[in-house]
């Protein structure tokens, strides 16, 4: 399991130019799911993402600032680029598995802060207004 992590100022998501979700100051988050992952990695990166402290000169985390997470799901985190120029995607998550684990991580981050999610499965386009700029990868 694989996550982008961004403080962001502003950040929201649109399928075919209708707009899905938004956020104001908080978190997105892409997330993209592989082979051997499992239920219980959902909940330790959920925790993680939530306890992260990026606010206010890295003393604070999303529920200290009341904050909100734009969910974002993300299959090509899985790709591997070491070799070539195309991405291999061989051991990205099975799509009906990773549409379960999306779901429940949704459902797991809303338990910190007020989560909204992307469209999993289809083709979006993210805006993202980076604070900080701060990005981090976190790998479970």
């Amino acid at each position: 399991m694989k996550a982008i992590i961004q403080r962001v100022s502003y950040s929201a998501v649109y399928v075919n130019n209708e707009l899905i979700n938004e956020i104001n100051r908080g978190i997105n988050v892409l997330i993209g799911f592989e082979e051997g992952d499992t239920e219980e990695k959902i909940y330790k990166i959920a925790k993680k993402i939530a306890s992260l402290r990026i606010f206010d000169n890295f003393s604070k985390n999303i529920m200290d600032i009341d904050g909100e997470i734009l969910f974002i799901p993300n299959f090509t985190l899985a790709g591997i680029t070491k070799k070539g120029t195309k991405p291999n995607f061989q051991y990205a998550m099975k799509r009906e598995t990773a549409k379960k684990y999306y779901d429940t991580m949704l459902k797991e981050l809303n338990n910190y802060a007020i989560t909204k999610g992307g469209i999993f499965g289809a083709n979006m386009e993210v805006i993202i207004k980076n604070d900080g700029p701060i990005s981090l990868i976190l790998e479970v």
